[in-house]
């Protein structure tokens, strides 16, 4: 079925049970012209190759293609793919290294305009991702600042945290917020930047203060219906195959005793939404967003790890670190 289109883009969507989700592929339709599938045996011969971005529901892809990253590739060659569920993040994460796809939006008929769009401009490329303001819609306050090292790190974690505080949060969730920060800060001063050997510069909890040329940024801000905050890095080393790897262990119970990796499980587990951006050897980008609490939504999250080559190439992860 076609829903009528407001703009000329286009995207498909391959959902079993998008009936059961009118509300949420109508607002979808409002953004692209969409077509939905609700088997692969229903997709034109001519359209299984196109290049316009396909949008997967996880249980489709199940039953469909077993989970094969292989038999999706198979079937709709190199399109950008993502994927769409109304799943909690611990139902379809093992499937995640599977598929290779890593950019998942929650479907949801309490879905939101605008971060639809921004979910579909993420597909199209992923470079999109960068920058918190980009997820903050209708934007009404925003800041950005730095952080040069151990020393300083402390006075922008209280700023964040002044500003969740104007902005309605209580206080336990004030302290899931320092939380997450304060991990992200530790990733970023600990672990992106590297000597000439390749190993990280700086080790864990040490005294740091960076070099000239390394720049850590914090920017945070609100909207009227969501507040958020991003770190990024100017060194652009994070693998997103340890990204996964570490929400792996720490899901599956194996890594509660590991020194490091909790600070990517604390933010999916915590937030609204979290979006991890690399662009390879150039930045490293967590943004973490929280729904505003009068208007707090349950069920499932939207996730990305977007990922820019420096060959120039658009994935969403790269192949080798799947391996």
């Amino acid at each position: 079925m076609i829903y009528q289109r407001n703009r000329d883009r286009r995207i498909a969507v391959l959902d079993a049970n998008a009936g059961e989700f009118a509300p949420f592929y109508s607002l979808l339709s409002s953004t692209r012209k969409v077509t939905i599938h609700t088997s692969p045996s229903e997709i034109p011969a001519a359209d299984l190759d196109a290049s316009y971005p396909l949008l997967c529901d996880v249980q489709t892809v199940r039953d469909s293609f077993g989970g094969s990253l292989a038999a999706l590739r198979s079937k709709f060659g190199d399109r950008p793919i993502a994927l769409l569920t109304s799943l909690e993040f611990e139902e379809y994460l093992f499937d995640l290294r599977g598929l290779g796809v890593f950019q998942i939006g929650a479907k949801s008929n309490m879905a939101r305009l605008e971060e639809l769009i921004h979910f579909l401009d993420c597909v199209e490329d992923p470079r999109n991702g960068f920058g918190l303001t980009g997820h903050l819609h209708h934007t009404s306050e925003f800041h950005r600042t730095s952080v040069r090292g151990h020393v300083d790190r402390n006075a922008v974690v209280e700023q964040v945290i002044n500003h969740f505080a104007t902005s309605g949060f209580e206080i336990h969730e004030l302290y899931n917020v320092r939380l997450i920060l304060e991990e992200a800060l530790a990733n970023a001063l600990y672990h992106a930047f590297r000597d000439a050997a390749g190993e990280e510069k700086y080790p864990r909890n040490s005294d740091v203060t960076l070099a000239d040329g390394e720049v850590i940024t914090i920017e945070y801000g609100s909207s009227s219906e969501v507040a958020g905050f991003a770190v990024s890095d100017n060194a652009g080393t994070l693998g997103l195959g340890t990204v996964l790897a570490k929400l792996e262990r720490q899901h599956s119970g194996e890594g509660v005793m590991d020194e490091n990796g909790r600070g990517f499980y604390l933010s999916q587990m915590l937030s609204s939404s979290l979006v991890v951006n690399v662009e390879e050897g150039e930045r490293s980008q967590l943004i973490a967003l929280f729904d505003d609490p009068r208007q707090r939504r349950d069920g499932a999250k939207t996730f990305m790890l977007n990922f820019w080559g420096a060959d120039g190439t658009v994935r969403s992860c790269p192949d080798e670190e799947l391996d």
